[in-house]
Parts: structure tokens; C-alpha cells; sequence
């Protein structure tokens, strides 16, 4: 008879220096070597790897540990622009309007 443990929490949250809760996401890689925390610039997320379920606790620690290059991190991840009709987005360094117009035809700037 086999018993499993209980699943463990895949997201924690840690306080950052300036009071601000910040959702960390724990996960468990069987190819990792040593417990990490990284930044994912597409989801603006940190993430906690762990190489397996019981050094999660320790995954945890070691985010909370860290609050403070977690916070500058995703601080320095470019402002998220909403590609809707009427948004400004930048490029090379001017913000221009997303305007949609019926029809096809050539691009215009």
C-alpha cells in the first residue's frame, strides 16, 4: 500500500521590501540540480524551481529570501501594452495609436 503525501501549494506569495505581495510559482523539474528562482518576462511571473516535492518548502524559503531581486526584476520588465484598438504602443522610443481601419489596403504610419 502506497501513501502519498498531500499535494503541495503550487503558488505562494512573498512581501517585497516596499509592502507589495508578490505571487511566486513553485515547480518541481526532476532535471534540476540545485533549488532556483527565476523571472519569466512573458508572464511577469517568478518562478521557484525545486528538483523535487520535498525541497519545495525550501524553494519557498529561498524566494521569500530573495524578495528584494524578485521586486527590482520585474520592475525593469517593460510596460505591458494592450494591443486594442485606440492603445498607444511604443516603438523606438515614440508611442503611437492603434487604430484599426475596415477594409484592406496597405499599411500606413
Amino acid at each position: 500500500m502506497r501513501f502519498d503525501s498531500p499535494p503541495s501549494p503550487t503558488q505562494i506569495e512573498i512581501e517585497t521590501i516596499d509592502g507589495r505581495r508578490t505571487p511566486v510559482k513553485l515547480i518541481v523539474n526532476p532535471r534540476a540540480r540545485h533549488v532556483s528562482v527565476r523571472i519569466d518576462p512573458t508572464r511577469r511571473e517568478a518562478i521557484a524551481t525545486a528538483p523535487s516535492a520535498r525541497h519545495l518548502k525550501h524553494a519557498a524559503q529561498f524566494a521569500a529570501e530573495r524578495a528584494g531581486w524578485i521586486a527590482e526584476e520585474l520592475a525593469r520588465l517593460p510596460r505591458w501594452v494592450s494591443l486594442t484598438p485606440g492603445a498607444f504602443a511604443p516603438f523606438r522610443g515614440v508611442d503611437h495609436e492603434l487604430v484599426f481601419a475596415h477594409g484592406r489596403g496597405k499599411p500606413r504610419h
